[in-house]
């Protein structure tokens, strides 16, 4: 028998730095070195498993968001746009709940064998760009994706575009919360494939500059995401500036992060 141990798949992965760092003017976190091309060296979409609808308590959060949404829009045989849905879980539950139909953009999909999709869900593998603003919608959905971007703006902003001047338009973003992040001391949370780390004050900033009018910002989920509902803005809209006192404790948070940091890793070496 051989005594030698072989690396796992855990050892053997692509590791690059994270350089986070903070923006005071809109309270967000960063990884200023993040590089996207090592990103997709590392294949995360395609063979990183994401879905979470196998737990009962994320699956109830999902049912439930879903009737909430299909009650605040009316969506009754409506439709639904979704972009970076992967298997399409949420976009299926808005569909079937509420009898709408739904269109799901994401360039890694791929369908599996004995996947049952519904007739009333279409998969559209590529990436979500204005040459399909004649999609219908009537909903445009978009949960965990807006933080692996490196530039948020250009998702943001093709989106505005694609809305155009129509205010019967809503859109729905989710995000974690960085704040929670921050505050429970969550480190685990900082992954090189999430580039940003939403505030509300940062979330809000995003999409009033974008050309949104936000209806409403919340924590979700015991507070670990951030959601946004919003629509196009009136022409004489002005930008929201968020919530002061949030920048305020947010930086506070920043600054205390990295000795609690230091802290855990010489607790966890068993040096304290």
């Amino acid at each position: 028998m051989s005594d030698v141990v072989h690396p796992s798949g855990a050892h053997s992965a692509l590791k690059a730095p994270l350089l986070l760092t903070y923006c005071g003017n809109r309270s967000h976190v960063f990884n200023r070195t993040y590089d996207s091309e090592l990103a997709e060296a590392a294949q995360y979409e395609e063979e990183y498993e994401n879905s979470q609808m196998f737990s009962p308590r994320f699956r109830r959060y999902a049912e439930e968001l879903s009737d909430e949404l299909i009650a605040t829009y009316d969506l009754h045989h409506k439709n639904v746009v979704e972009i970076g849905g992967g298997k399409g879980d949420f976009l299926r539950i808005l569909c079937d709940r509420g009898k709408n139909f739904g269109v799901s953009f994401g360039p890694s999909y791929k369908p599996e064998r004995g996947d049952d999709i519904p007739t009333n869900v279409r998969f559209i593998v590529d990436y979500y760009t204005e040459k399909y603003a004649s999609e219908p919608a009537d909903l445009i959905v978009c949960r965990h994706v807006l933080e692996h971007f490196s530039s948020p703006r250009d998702l943001i902003t093709t989106v505005r575009k694609v809305v155009n001047n129509r205010k019967d338009l809503s859109i729905y973003f989710e995000v974690p919360n960085g704040n929670f992040i921050l505050h429970e001391r969550a480190w685990w949370e900082f992954i090189y494939q999430h580039c940003s780390y939403f505030t509300k004050k940062s979330l809000v900033t995003l999409f009033a500059e974008c050309g949104f009018e936000v209806r409403d910002v919340r924590e979700r989920f015991g507070g670990q995401f951030l959601t946004i509902e919003a629509c196009a803005a009136s022409s004489d809209g002005s930008a929201k500036n968020g919530d002061c006192g949030e920048l305020v404790e947010t930086a506070a948070l920043v600054r205390g992060y990295w000795t609690r940091f230091q802290r855990m890793c010489c607790k966890l070496a068993g040096l304290l």
